[in-house]
């Protein structure tokens, strides 16, 4: 099936049940379907045919869904792409996929010699004037979209899914993390971007409502949305968590209204999952999943005391193994690599990387550490580039940073390590504390729950620690710091 024939069939079923709401217009089903056969006629007019690559550059608005569906009528291929891209940035993507076309931001700059087409006031009208497209291509095996990533020398590269893949990713939404047709979910996320299209786009394959957030907005504002919409269901990153944390009173919840309240992009810290469904909403839900693997485990609300720390078990059709050096499972507790495997995962990496090892014999390696326990949680253990040598003995950051965060006034830790001319890396721990600590203190903690040689052997303590904009910590940062006191 194509991913475009979902839409049309709630065009015809659910004709006049909102589709996509923004701060300018609403689109029922039937009129999502009516824009998107619309926008399939311009782009066969400019040349688009199957395997063709075009690109949106919009800020989130009713059109990005539209050109997405159009783009998969004609058996073309989606690439998204954020609207903040610089030409330089445009130039570099474009050399690489060669889009055939862009839709591109109305008043963007372009790349010189990307071919684009300008959303603006002239786009609208020729879409209104235009035919509707009255023909499906196939979908299945043919590819859907693109979902870029940074390959392994930096240069852009992308996941290829399929429309049967994208539909079984969908389907995991459904059936887990329990996306419904009832939804009417709040997008909070840039959609140009795989955390903020996951539940969005699977809301609106379902049949539910999807409402897009402009952008620039405040933890009060999304307050004010899911009130002003009724909205029931949203997923968000660690950093809009912690702004609406900042919003919440000091008794009762800010957010009692909601179904579903699932975070995405870094895991929580302890004491921000107890604060989220203490002061927000019961209702947390947090899921793990990768550009290349797809969604793959789940912790549900009743889980997060039952099992602290973990990203959950497999979903529905999902299989996850630990594995050695020589892809050899491991025992349930012991540390090793993860891999996954569902109808869910890429199809491949393009352009094609020799150097790239993440699928291989029918499996996806996200770049995890990890381990399942005896009742089959799986627990991260940290990136593959997120593992400190110590002496030749393998330290696992985040068990460290579990360690630290449970002694008394550690309010947040990232481990990491720092080079060491007798050891290779030394083990090295930034603390953000309430109020003064007492480092010897700390250290007894750590030598209580760790072998002696992951023990941290440098403690700084800071204000707070720096973050990228899906909240994870920047440890380059951090090191970088470390280098610069060093010198």
């Amino acid at each position: 099936m194509n991913i475009a024939e979902l839409v049309a069939l709630h065009g015809r079923f659910r004709a006049n049940k909102p589709a996509i709401v923004d701060s300018a217009e609403t689109l029922t089903f039937a009129a999502l379907d009516d824009r998107a056969r619309r926008i399939a006629t311009l782009l066969h007019r400019e040349g688009v045919r199957p395997g063709d690559v075009v690109g949106a550059s919009l800020i989130d608005g009713v059109d990005i869904p539209a050109v997405w569906l159009a783009v998969a009528r004609l058996g073309a291929v989606n690439l998204p792409m954020d609207w903040r891209w610089t030409p330089a940035e445009q130039e570099r993507i474009g050399r690489i996929f060669r889009p055939k076309l862009v839709i591109a931001e109305a008043g963007r700059r372009i790349a010189p010699g990307l071919p684009a087409i300008s959303h603006d006031e002239n786009w609208r009208q020729a879409v209104a004037a235009a035919p509707a497209w009255d023909r499906m291509a196939p979908g299945d095996d043919e590819v859907f979209i693109l979902i870029l990533s940074s390959g392994t020398t930096g240069v852009p590269q992308a996941n290829v899914y399929t429309h049967r893949n994208y539909g079984a990713m969908a389907a995991a939404y459904w059936a887990d993390v329990g996306v419904g047709e009832n939804d009417r979910y709040l997008s909070v996320l840039p959609i140009a971007f795989a955390a903020g299209r996951g539940m969005a786009l699977a809301t609106l394959l379902r049949g539910g409502t999807l409402h897009l957030m402009p952008p620039l907005f405040q933890a009060k504002d999304i307050v004010a949305a899911i009130a002003q919409h009724r909205i029931d269901t949203i997923s968000v990153v660690p950093s809009i968590a912690r702004m609406l944390l900042a919003e919440a009173p000091a008794d009762g919840l800010l957010l009692s209204q909601l179904r579903l309240f699932a975070t995405v992009g870094a895991v929580l810290f302890p004491e921000e999952n107890r604060a989220i469904r203490a002061r927000l909403t019961p209702n947390l839900v947090d899921y793990y999943g990768s550009a290349g693997g797809g969604m793959n485990a789940i912790m549900r609300p009743h889980e997060h005391d039952l099992k602290p720390g973990s990203i959950g078990r497999p979903m529905l059709g999902n299989a996850i193994e630990i594995v050695d050096e020589r892809d050899r499972p491991v025992p349930a507790g012991e540390t090793g690599i993860l891999r996954c495997r569902s109808l869910a995962m890429t199809r491949g990496i393009y352009p094609p990387d020799p150097a790239d090892r993440s699928i291989r014999d029918g499996w996806h390696y996200p770049g995890d550490y990890a381990y399942i326990d005896d009742d089959g949680y799986v627990f991260l253990q940290g990136r593959w580039n997120d593992v400190i040598i110590r002496g030749g003995m393998n330290v696992f950051a985040p068990e460290v940073e579990r360690v630290l965060l449970s002694a008394a006034g550690v309010r947040e830790a990232a481990v990491l390590g720092a080079k060491s001319d007798r050891l290779g890396e030394e083990v090295a721990a930034f603390l953000v504390t309430e109020g003064a600590i007492d480092e010897r203190a700390i250290l007894r903690h750590c030598r209580t729950h760790l072998a002696p040689y992951k023990v941290p052997s440098i403690i700084r303590t800071v204000d707070e620690l720096p973050r990228n904009s899906a909240g994870k910590v920047v440890k380059a940062t951090l090191a970088e710091s470390l280098l610069n006191r060093s010198r």
